[in-house]
């Protein structure tokens, strides 16, 4: 797979994710990142690591953390390993952490 295919491909991927976690966690809109908030007020979002062929979850641990572009990666997510719905489980169970 090509490079441009790649990273078409995981921003696809990405944009498929980012719906779903709007539905359960509320989507905004912080310096220019999609993000989302858990019930405890730390904020994530995904990231994608192009050379990786992957996804990331990144974390902050507040909204101000967030704004100050402070997150932390947790686990990669390979494109080429799963599917939409099994990338999605993993990342919730990582993301509920």
């Amino acid at each position: 797979m090509t490079q441009t295919e790649m990273k078409s491909k995981l921003l696809e991927r990405s944009k498929a994710l980012e719906g779903r976690f709007e539905i359960q966690f509320g989507k905004q809109i912080i310096n220019e990142r999609v993000c989302f908030s858990r019930p405890d007020g730390v904020i994530f979002t995904i990231g994608n690591l192009l050379p990786f062929g992957a996804l990331v979850v990144e974390y902050a641990d507040s909204e101000v953390e967030a704004k100050r572009n402070r997150f932390e990666d947790g686990d990669l997510f390979y494109l080429e390993e799963m599917d939409e719905e099994t990338m999605y489980q993993g990342m919730i169970q990582e993301i509920s952490q």
